[in-house]
């Protein structure tokens, strides 16, 4: 599960987006793609978003990292959607660009604080966030 930490420095952790639509090398607003942290991990799995089950305790689905390798593969699939604040975007998770005829219960990426912790779900307020290009 991502749990969001407070960080005493204003820059977060590099992410990489990939978009679903293999001919484009540009992340779009509103357009499918993949996201996965920049980072190394201790762990033996992928860094890469994807949507979880349904938490016991809140009821809503968590947003954890890993791999779907589920029939349909549509759990790794986000978008950046723009909000009425300029520079300001969500999160969602409706994967309709991957699958044009499924039917699903779309959702915007939002904080549940459980047990001290802040995990980033679906549904419930969303969490606004900002993009800044790293310098390479």
């Amino acid at each position: 599960m991502l749990v969001l930490k407070t960080l005493t420095c204003h820059e977060g952790y590099s992410m990489k987006f990939t978009p679903f639509a293999n001919d484009d090398d540009e992340v779009r607003v509103n357009r499918d793609l993949r996201v996965a942290f920049q980072a190394f991990s201790t762990c033996v799995q992928s860094t890469e978003w994807r949507l979880g089950e349904n938490d016991t305790t809140s009821g809503r689905r968590l947003i954890i990292t890993g791999r779907d390798d589920g029939r349909g593969s549509y759990g790794n699939y986000f978008r950046i959607v723009e909000t009425q604040s300029a520079g300001i975007y969500n999160i969602e998770w409706c994967p309709t660009e991957v699958c044009p005829t499924c039917r699903f219960i779309c959702g915007t990426g939002g904080i549940l604080r459980e047990n001290g912790r802040i995990l980033l779900g679906l549904d419930g307020t969303p969490l606004p966030v900002e993009f800044q290009k790293k310098d390479d």
